[in-house]
């Protein structure tokens, strides 16, 4: 699979697939995460009280990795 989730939830807490991580781990995590993935892809799931500036920080650790993300949004 070279499709991993990272969710933060309104608490702003962060998540790697289930496993919780401290935001000062984040981009290591992800980093060694995609490090053995072809042309990984970062699913990227918010709960709707997150603040925009949240989901700016995951975006720009997967910009500069150079790995492509989705934003994954609930259907109405």
């Amino acid at each position: 699979r070279n499709a991993v989730a990272v969710t933060i939830t309104n608490s702003k807490k962060f998540f790697i697939n289930s496993n919780i991580t401290p935001k000062s781990n984040l981009e290591d995590i992800i980093i060694s995460t995609f490090s053995s993935l072809n042309s990984p892809s970062l699913i990227l799931r918010a709960e709707d009280k997150v603040p925009i500036d949240e989901v700016i920080f995951v975006m720009n650790i997967a910009n500069k990795n150079g790995i492509k993300v989705v934003l994954a949004v609930e259907s109405q």
